[in-house]
Formats: structure tokens, C-alpha cells, sequence
């Protein structure tokens, strides 16, 4: 059978039933039990109530012969059972609570009518697979949020961790492309997804959208393992939010947190400049010290939320308002000491020696002081170097330029930022089977924090302004009490810019010192636009919990980057003998036991020295429209009153992705069982296993596009000059490119003129004999992107095995392990690359030490299958990597929680085969 073949079976599957189940925030829960008399025997034909005792709302069922009952549908909220039977009294059991997805067991026992009444007892959750951790409103309420970021919250459940702080070299962290923040089992953040009710909140590049405020929500879940088949499309790590709802009574509330400076510790980092703007530096006077500064703050969170009825016990509303409002300072500490202008007098690169040496030599005889120049007295070449290597802004143009961007980007920096969050929710119950619920929430965030850090300048930090309106629709039918069927469209249009604080200036990259200037691939504008469209059926046949579904997301999205449009020159440590002998070889000018010095990255930007120069010209626009088509299918087959067995599969089609090779075999099958092994309901065996796939994340098909030969078109044509030159122009290096465009003042540029995206402009390079094209023969020394013929989906494979006990009515206890291994992860390989030369060297320690060297005799030309190509980065999902983890829990009652959690966790480095080569 054809993947087409395939497609339009399930489809028609599907469309034969109605629709798709989507196992989310949004999906229902249900209440199941057994009901027993006195003796412990099944109660058959006792009818249940379930009653929603914030709406009004109830659900019914009737025992069957073995005195088991099942209420499906549930909304996540809390209920109060009621059970009564012919001969019989009454049974209540209050405040049962069922959240997204999940069954909660409530077996009861029943009285006669003289008899005492029975315990009824709440048993550990029955559903196959893996259990998702759950905060309800009460305990996001109580527990304390510094900065009230709901999805946050996720980072107090298991298996889930800030992936803001993990190292990984395979994903380049920009602004403009943020990932989600959580690493779940293990994830690098790019693999997870958030919906609301639902409604998936996903950005393009594997981050999360604006949601909502904390105000508006009810419950917070998160799916690690992905067992049920609706759960998707993502790798098996979903944070399902469902957000308040009105009830029968008028409730809401209001807040308000107020702080500043003087509630708020001195950030230790913090230090004036050692000299304030305009201040002249004075090398014959002693060297001038920062001191600690407390940054400045006044910051208001406010909001608060109220519901009530528009009609009792039909029509209800909640909405939600949330503001922060906060006006800081951000110290940038570029200059501390006024001792980095003067030369190096550390351990590892002690210059000083070197001077001091000269200056002191028996004799003052003649050394070969300046490379290619006649010897000089010691003496006075250690004052020429001491004049070379100090940046003395009396000496040269280019030094005063530099002194005084040291001194203007860094100090104390005021930025503001203003974050609003509002949502408005109806629900609107038409009948006892049918329920219309809309929704829609608004964010922004305008984030001017210079996001400058120790090496960070002003010029180079940037800010946010972003906005995301959303709104859903969704309408749910139950046909009976055994099938249930829920519509739901939403359309959601974002908009994320990310902007620098000077546009189109060079960007002065000196390694250790500063990074000034723009930031090399901003500005940054994206629009996303996300409309998604689902149709589900649940239905209860027998012994049989059938889902099926279908779902489609279209998603457009329009971005505009500035990569490499800005240009930069990249400052960083050169061989001493570049400048003197005497700094790479001591000996060579009658210095013993002194170590070769190398020149700094700040003292080669004085001598306008860049190690390359690197710049792109064309236009930045860029859009495409991505369907992505979902199906699936799945049975919870109850094999005995003791033991589900759910089995299920799910297919999905992500096609148009830019460039990117669409996938078309993703079929990701499920299997997962849950075993009560004593038939007492105390505990629970549950196991599965999974594959899941991930989308393509835009970045990638967004560089390609830009960066790449698309239609023998390069949109964005780069360019990359050395300080060695050209290949076949060795005259042409990135020191005479700097000089000349320095001295013509391009350098010192902050504002391009009308019209022009950077202030370094094509016309300005012609000079240099440099023609931009876009096409034809590649510009010197390109950078390429594109992506492999076979590029696919990521996907995962995920296993669980755990056990749930109740030691104790209320007191639960649960161990679970858990593997995921996901292969085919992308990673962009440089297939220009061939194998350099070996080096060995002997270390410190006596122990030799091999490595690859780039700079061996015969490179590049011997090195690299295109000399004349920089890089030729091509996008391949070849890596992988394993997650494995143990997770300990236990709850006490139902109300009070506790989660003591120990994660053992092997997750070795990721691993990439061997590169391919290029045969060209």
C-alpha cells in the first residue's frame, strides 16, 4: 500500500465516524468504579450522578451485572458522586477530582436502608501508560511565582527541568528563535508543545506563544511520556493548560505586588565604568577602578479576574486581566579597569615580561624589535611596544574610536518593560448534550531590557515587542452517554520582532573584551499566523474505548531577517611576531625563562587587524504556508475488569515546509496497558511504548531559504575576506577592508542612509573589486546553508514501566522508569570539510595529546573540498540521543500533594555518524 493510499483510508476512516478525539487540555476525563453491597458483591443497575458543583452540570450512568459504572465526558473539575439503587440507601462521595485525560476510580459501597453507611474510597488513577503530572488552580494559586509565568509552573512536576541553562553546542540560541524553556525527559526545549483547552499555542521554532495569565487558569498538565495517540504532534512532551470557566455564583478577585530597589539585592556583576563617557584616558596616570552600583527598579504586577452567569446553569463568563509594569536598569560592565588599554601582564599571556625585559637587558644591545624592520636598542623597542600596545586614544583616530566605545556602552542603562495578558472565556450550555465555548486572549510583551552582558555593549543588545491574539471555538455533542463528539476551530495570528539597539551599524566582535555594534543577524520580524481545525468522536462500545480523530493545522509564516546584513569584523588573538620577534620568540632578542606573548584581540582591533570580515547583501523577506495533517486511531480494550490494553496508531503529513523535504511516512504506533494485579483497585501496573515525530522547526527552513541556492538564486549573498586574503587574491584581506572603510568613516556608522539596510553598503565595496551577485559564481569565501535530500521529522521512542500503590486511604506511593531515545534530530554538518592533518603535542603533564589541525602546512587548500567556500553547512537529521530517568512520587489525600522526586538520569552526548563527503 501507497503512502497515498494510506492517507485516503484513514481519511475516510475518520470522516465515516465524525471526527477526531484530541487528547489535550481540552480533552475530558471520566469517573469509574464498582459499586458493592455490604457482603462485597456487585451492585447491578444502581444509578450514578455525577454532579459538576461549579456549574450544576450532571452526568448519569447505571451499573452494569458486575456492579461497575463508567461517567465519560467529564470536564476537569471537582465533582460530587451520588449512587442510589431499588433496597438500598443513598451513597455521596464529595469533591472528586478529574482533570484532563485521566480516570479517576471511585468504588463505592453501599447501606441497606437500616443499616450504617459504608466508606466510599478514592483508588490511585486507572489509565494506561504513563500518568501526567497535574497542578490544579488551587495550588498555581498557593505556591509562590516570582514572575507568573504559567507554563513555568510545569517546572515543579517531574521529569521537567529550565533548559534556558543547558549546554548544547547543536542548538545556536538566538533571540529571534526561542525555544520553550523546559527540558522534559530530557528534551533540549525545541520538542515539546503547549496548547490552551486544546488549542495548540506552539510558536515556529520550537518555543511556546503567549497563553494566559495565571488568573485564568484551572489546571496545568504535563504529558512527558507519550502514550495516548492523540497526544500530538510533538515528541511526547506536551503542557496541556485549561483555563477557568464561569459558574452559577459571581467569584473573582484582585491583586497587586509592588517592589523596588530597596526590596531588591544588589546584583554583585553590577559595576560603574572606571571612565564615564567623554573622560580621557591617561596612560602616564595610575589606572582608575569601577565600583559596585545598585541597579535601579520599580516594578507593579496587577490584574485579577471575575465569573459569573449570564443565565443560571446555561450561560457562563470568566475573564482575566493581568499587567506588569517595570522600569529597571541594567549595569553593562565593559570597562572595570582602566588596566585592560594597557599591555597584558597575566600569566597566560604575560607581555609585560616581555617589555620590562627589553627595558632592563645588560648592555642595551640591538634586538630584531618590529618584524621586517632593522634591530633597535632593547630599550627602545620596549618603548615603541609599550606605545604599540597600550591604547592610547592621543595616538591614533582608530584608538580614541575605541576608548570611546568602551566608554559609551558601558554604564548604567535604563529599559522598561510592560507585559499584558488578558483572556475572556463563555460557555454556553445549549442543552444537557450540547456545550458552545469561545475564547479569546490577547498578550503583549515589550521587553527593552539591552539584554547586555559582560561582553555585551549597548550597540549590541537588543529588545522584544511582540503580540498574540488568539481565539477558539469549540462545540461538543453527546450523542449518548457513550459517544461524544467535540468540534473545535481556533486562528491565532502572533507577531515577534526582535530589535537592535542601533540598526545596520559593523558589529565589532573582540574576543574577551566587547562585542559593540549590531548584532550580526538583526533586526529580526516575524508574523505567524496559525489556524488549526479538529472534529473528535470518543466512543464506548462493550468492553471497547474507542477514539478517532482528525486534525489539521495550517500555519503561514513571514519573516524578515537581517542575516549577516549588518557585517562584522571579528578582533581576536594574533601571533605576537605579526608585530616583534621579540613576542614570539623571547630568546631570539636575549630574554631567557620569559614566555612568548601573543598579541589580544583589543590590541589587534587598535592595530585594525581583524581576523575576517563578514557581511551579506540582498533582501531578508521570507514566507511559506505549511499544512500539517493529522490522523489517528485508538482502542482501550478492556481484556478483563482488571487489565486495559490500549493499542493505537497515528499518522501525520507535514508538507511545504519552505524547503524542506516533506515526510510522508510518519506513522507512529502506541501500545500501553494498565493492570490491577490483586482486583482491589490499591494498585496499578501501568506500561507502554510509543514513536512520536516532531515538526519542522522554521529556523531551519528559514536560513536555508535566506543563506542558501534556492532555484540557482542566493537571496542573501555573503561574503568572507581574511586577514591572509582571498584564495587567488591574496592582496585582498579583511585588514585593507577595515582600514579603508574605517578611515571613510563606514566603521563609525550608526544610522544607514534612507533606503540602505546596513551603513557598509554593496557600492562601497567595488573599491576592493568586489562585485555582489546572486547568482553565477559564489562570492569569496561563502557561507551556504541548505538541507539534505532525506531530511525528515525527528522522532522519538519512548518507554515506561511503573507501579502505583495505596498504602493508605489518601496516601499513594509510585515508582516508574522511563527511556526515550529520539533519533534523527537535526544538525547542520559542513560537508566542505575534508580530515586535516594530526598533530600531536606533549602536554604539561608529560601525556601526549592529538588533534586535527585546521592551520597544519598545506591548509586550506588541502583541507577543504572548496577552497573558496567558507562553509557549506548542510542540514542532516543524523543525530540522536537517550534519556533515561526514575521517577519517585508520593501523594498524600487528595487535596495535600506532596512530590519528593528523585530523576537518576543518563543522557550521553548527543551522537552524530561519521560526516558525509562530498564527491564533487
Amino acid at each position: 500500500m501507497t503512502m497515498k493510499t494510506l492517507w485516503r483510508v484513514l481519511v475516510l476512516l475518520v470522516v465515516a465516524v465524525a471526527g477526531a478525539h484530541a487528547q489535550s487540555a481540552g480533552s475530558p476525563g471520566e469517573i469509574r468504579g464498582t459499586i458493592t453491597d455490604a457482603s462485597g458483591s456487585g451492585m447491578p443497575g444502581v444509578s450514578v450522578v455525577v454532579l459538576d458543583k461549579q456549574t450544576g452540570n450532571d452526568y448519569r450512568a447505571v451499573s452494569n451485572g458486575q456492579g461497575q459504572y463508567r461517567v465519560a465526558g467529564l470536564p476537569p473539575a471537582s465533582y460530587r458522586v451520588t449512587a442510589k439503587g431499588a433496597g438500598s440507601g443513598g451513597k455521596v462521595q464529595q469533591d472528586v477530582k478529574v482533570t484532563a485525560g485521566t480516570s479517576a476510580v471511585v468504588d463505592l459501597r453501599m447501606q441497606d436502608k437500616t443499616g450504617a453507611p459504608k466508606s466510599a474510597f478514592v483508588k490511585p488513577e486507572w489509565e494506561p501508560g504513563s500518568q501526567p503530572g497535574t497542578l490544579d488552580s488551587q495550588q498555581i494559586t498557593d505556591l509562590p511565582s516570582v514572575q507568573r509565568d504559567v507554563v513555568r509552573f510545569s517546572l515543579l512536576l517531574p521529569a521537567v527541568s529550565d533548559s534556558n541553562t543547558t549546554v548544547d553546542n547543536l542548538d545556536f540560541r538566538v533571540k529571534q528563535a526561542p525555544q520553550s524553556g523546559l527540558s522534559i525527559l530530557g528534551s533540549n526545549g525545541r520538542g515539546n508543545s503547549v496548547s490552551v483547552d486544546g488549542g495548540e499555542a506552539d510558536n515556529d521554532t520550537g518555543g511556546f506563544r503567549t497563553t494566559v495569565s495565571q488568573e485564568a487558569v484551572k489546571e496545568l498538565q504535563v504529558v512527558g511520556s507519550n502514550f495516548p495517540t492523540a497526544q500530538g504532534p510533538v515528541a511526547g512532551r506536551s503542557v496541556n493548560i485549561v483555563t477557568q470557566s464561569g459558574s452559577n455564583e459571581l467569584h473573582g478577585g484582585v491583586f497587586g505586588f509592588f517592589g523596588n530597589d530597596a526590596m531588591n539585592a544588589a546584583d554583585p556583576f553590577s559595576m560603574t565604568q572606571a571612565l564615564q563617557p567623554s573622560q580621557v584616558f591617561n596612560p602616564a596616570s595610575p589606572d582608575l577602578q569601577g565600583v559596585p552600583v545598585k541597579n535601579g527598579l520599580s516594578q507593579q504586577q496587577f490584574g485579577g479576574s471575575v465569573g459569573m452567569p449570564l443565565s443560571k446553569d446555561k450561560t457562563y463568563v470568566f475573564g482575566s486581566f493581568e499587567g506588569l509594569r517595570r522600569d529597571a536598569q541594567d549595569a553593562v560592565s565593559l570597562l572595570r579597569n582602566t588596566s585592560l588599554f594597557r599591555p597584558e601582564s597575566d600569566a597566560q599571556n604575560d607581555q609585560a615580561a616581555v617589555i620590562n625585559g627589553l627595558a632592563t637587558l645588560a648592555g642595551n644591545p640591538p634586538v630584531p624589535c618590529l618584524t621586517g624592520q632593522p634591530a633597535l636598542p632593547a630599550a627602545t623597542c620596549a618603548a615603541i611596544l609599550t606605545n604599540i600596545l597600550t591604547i592610547n586614544p592621543v595616538t591614533s583616530p582608530l584608538n580614541a574610536y575605541l576608548v570611546n566605545q568602551f566608554e559609551n556602552n558601558g554604564g548604567t542603562f535604563p529599559y522598561l518593560t510592560r507585559d499584558y495578558l488578558a483572556s475572556l472565556r463563555m460557555d454556553n450550555d445549549f442543552s444537557k448534550n450540547d456545550r458552545f465555548t469561545v475564547r479569546f486572549n490577547f498578550g503583549h510583551n515589550q521587553d527593552e531590557a539591552p539584554d547586555s552582558q559582560i561582553f555585551n555593549g549597548f550597540s549590541r543588545g537588543s529588545a522584544i515587542h511582540s503580540y498574540d491574539y488568539a481565539g477558539q471555538a469549540s462545540w461538543s455533542h453527546d450523542f449518548s452517554p457513550m459517544t461524544r463528539n467535540e468540534l473545535r476551530f481556533q486562528l491565532a495570528y502572533s507577531h515577534f520582532d526582535v530589535l537592535p539597539n542601533q540598526t545596520g551599524a559593523a558589529g565589532l566582535d573582540i574576543a574577551g573584551y566587547a562585542n559593540l555594534g549590531t548584532d550580526y543577524y538583526l533586526p529580526s520580524r516575524t508574523g505567524m499566523t496559525h489556524a488549526q481545525f479538529a472534529d473528535n468522536v470518543a466512543m464506548t462500545r462493550g468492553r471497547h474505548k474507542l477514539d478517532l480523530g482528525i486534525e489539521e493545522w495550517i500555519r503561514r509564516d513571514n519573516t524578515d531577517s537581517s542575516a549577516f546584513m549588518p557585517g562584522r569584523f571579528v578582533f581576536g588573538a594574533l601571533p605576537g611576531g605579526i608585530l616583534s620577534p621579540c613576542l614570539q620568540v623571547p630568546a631570539a632578542c636575549g630574554l631567557v625563562g620569559v614566555n612568548a606573548a601573543t598579541i589580544n584581540a583589543l590590541q589587534s582591533a587598535s592595530l585594525g587587524l581583524p581576523q575576517f570580515y563578514q557581511q551579506g547583501f540582498g533582501l531578508g523577506a521570507y514566507s511559506y504556508t505549511s499544512p500539517l495533517t493529522t490522523v489517528y486511531a485508538q482502542d482501550a480494550f478492556s481484556l478483563r475488569p482488571n487489565f486495559t490494553l490500549t493499542l493505537g496508531v497515528r499518522y501525520g503529513l507535514e508538507a511545504n515546509f519552505g524547503t524542506l523535504n516533506t515526510d510522508e511516512n510518519n506513522v507512529a504506533p502506541r501500545v500501553a496497558f494498565a493492570w490491577d494485579p490483586f482486583n482491589d483497585h490499591k494498585t496499578v501496573v501501568r506500561g507502554g511504548y510509543a514513536i512520536a515525530y516532531v515538526p519542522y522547526n522554521s529556523q531551519i527552513a528559514d536560513l536555508v531559504g535566506l543563506l542558501g541556492t534556492v532555484n540557482y538564486y542566493r537571496q542573501i549573498a555573503n561574503i568572507d575576506i581574511p586577514l591572509t586574503g582571498v584564495p587567488g587574491n591574496p592582496a585582498l584581506t579583511s585588514a585593507a577592508v577595515f582600514q579603508t572603510l574605517f578611515a571613510q568613516g563606514k566603521v563609525q556608522c550608526t544610522v544607514p542612509a534612507p533606503g540602505d539596510p546596513a551603513c557598509i553598503t554593496p557600492a562601497d565595496l567595488t573599491q576592493f573589486g568586489i562585485s555582489i551577485t546572486h547568482s553565477g559564481a559564489l562570492m569569496p569565501l561563502t557561507t551556504l546553508f541548505s538541507a539534505s535530500a532525506n531530511f525528515r521529522n525527528a522522532y522519538s521512542q519512548q518507554g515506561e514501566f511503573g507501579i502505583e500503590h495505596e498504602l493508605a486511604g489518601g496516601l499513594t506511593v509510585s515508582a516508574s522508569y522511563v527511556y526515550v531515545h529520539t533519533v534523527g534530530l537535526p544538525v547542520a554538518l559542513d560537508s566542505n570539510l575534508l580530515t586535516p592533518p594530526v598533530t600531536s603535542v606533549t602536554l604539561a603533564n608529560g601525556q601526549p595529546f592529538s588533534y586535527h589541525n585546521w592551520g597544519a602546512l598545506g591548509c586550506p587548500a588541502s583541507c577543504f573540498v572548496d577552497p573558496t567556500i567558507l562553509q557549506n553547512n548542510v542540514y542532516s537529521s543524523v543525530a540522536s540521543a537517550v534519556y533515561q530517568g526514575g521517577i519517585f512520587e508520593a501523594r498524600f489525600d487528595n487535596e495535600l500533594r506532596t512530590t519528593p522526586t528523585a530523576r537518576p538520569s543518563t543522557m550521553p552526548p548527543t551522537t552524530i555518524p561519521n560526516m558525509p563527503r562530498s564527491t564533487s
